[in-house]
């Protein structure tokens, strides 16, 4: 099996290397050796798929048990899925594989910290479509609670809201997840990780890199881009959440928020050597679009200030450049929002928007007017994920092949 590429540009991928072994050869002693050297090459974590494991696990557990007794870590495709295609098991098993070591980290850290806080009650997961799972069960299928964060807010607007037929956003600080409420059911699709297909069931949501505190980007004429990055990634505060005093002498910086990105990220450096961002949420606060009631309400005064240099250099005013911020997240939202309209057969007048999250009010009003659609930002938006987390069902899925 080749190496999934995760991201092209970046250069990104789950290094893979692979080992055959015809079925009469398994024994302890060969499958060791093939351990060792895929060890040998690289590999940390091993994974076992055999071509017809879903009707016989016998083989795939043979690799784990000698794995275990190496203590290795394992994921065996037949554990991830119970349906045929050879190639789709695999890639989801060594997509788990490649988050066992991490999020095993993470199991052990957060049931020790449970237990220590004195809770004794059994500690569950979120799982990605919606459902939950005991902590002994994410650590041998962490894959399936990918997609949990998004899912989350879905299902908070489902159980909690009570929607019946909606599109549901939570703005965050770095990403907009945007997910489908249809007849009192949420969208459900096979997960995609990296723009691979799995078997992999979760809600059908869909992550945008634009969202309340991504950080904009600028030639010498315009707005490019607004995202993926955000203020958090440059360890920046927001301008709008900057004391108005603090705002001395601001001065225009370009930067890259992380090793790597393009250098077109707007930075703004204070007379007292302090960077700070404008973002989306500074744009929304320019333009007097968030009322005071919610979270993203914030400095205007200060926002302008910081994003006047910015908007001198490209020869418009403040409040010109605080509306190309905003068009630039809508262009993104608007995209997803018609591609799931289309899916799920909504019209323009029965579809309605929900936004949930800290920065809700920052996109949605203004994409909703924009679209023309209804909208609304709920009590406790800012809490909606835990409230689906909390809420959300404890259950398992078993697929069986049947044969005619």
């Amino acid at each position: 099996m080749k190496d999934i590429v995760l991201d092209e540009k970046a250069d990104k991928k789950i290094r893979v290397f692979s080992s055959f072994t015809k079925k009469k050869d398994l024994s302890e002693d060969n499958i060791n050796k093939e351990i060792d050297s895929l060890t040998d090459q690289g590999a940390q974590v091993i994974v076992a798929s055999m071509a017809f494991g879903v009707d016989s696990m016998n083989e795939e557990m043979m690799i784990r048990d000698c794995a275990e007794k190496k203590n290795i870590p394992v994921s065996m495709a037949s554990d991830i899925t119970k349906l045929y295609d050879l190639t789709s098991r695999t890639r989801a098993a060594v997509i788990n594989a490649s988050t066992l070591p991490k999020m095993m980290a993470t199991a052990n850290a957060t049931d020790s910290s449970v237990r220590a806080a004195g809770v004794t009650v059994p500690l569950m997961m979120m799982c990605g479509d919606g459902g939950a799972m005991e902590i002994s069960e994410m650590r041998k299928r962490p894959v399936l609670t990918a997609f949990s964060g998004p899912a989350a807010s879905v299902m908070g607007s489902l159980l909690y809201l009570r929607v019946a037929d909606a599109i549901c956003f939570e703005v965050g600080g770095t990403t907009t997840n945007i997910g489908v409420i249809k007849n009192g059911r949420p969208g459900v699709d096979g997960a995609q990780v990296g723009g691979h297909d799995t078997y992999i069931s979760s809600l059908d949501v869909r992550a945008l890199g634009c969202a309340g505190g991504s950080m904009v980007r600028i030639n010498d004429r315009e707005v490019v881009d607004v995202g993926p990055r955000s203020a958090h990634s440059a360890g920046c505060e927001y301008a709008c959440f900057t004391p108005e005093d603090e705002i001395v002498d601001p001065q225009i910086e370009m930067i890259s928020p992380k090793p790597g990105d393009p250098a077109d990220y707007v930075a703004i450096r204070l007379k007292s050597g302090k960077r700070i961002c404008f973002t989306n949420t500074d744009a929304a606060n320019v333009l007097g679009l968030i009322d005071e009631k919610y979270f993203a309400h914030g400095n205007a005064g200060a926002a302008r200030t910081a994003m006047q240099p910015v908007a001198d250099k490209l020869g418009i005013t403040v409040e010109e450049l605080a509306a190309q911020i905003l068009d630039k997240g809508y262009e993104k939202v608007s995209a997803c929002i018609n591609t799931l309209a289309e899916k799920y057969q909504f019209d323009s007048e029965s579809m309605k928007l929900v936004g949930c999250g800290g920065a809700a009010a920052v996109l949605v009003p203004y994409c909703a007017k924009k679209m023309g659609l209804q909208y609304n930002i709920p009590e406790n938006a800012e809490i909606i994920s835990s409230i689906g987390v909390a809420l959300s069902m404890v259950r398992d899925v078993e697929e069986r092949v049947i044969r005619k």
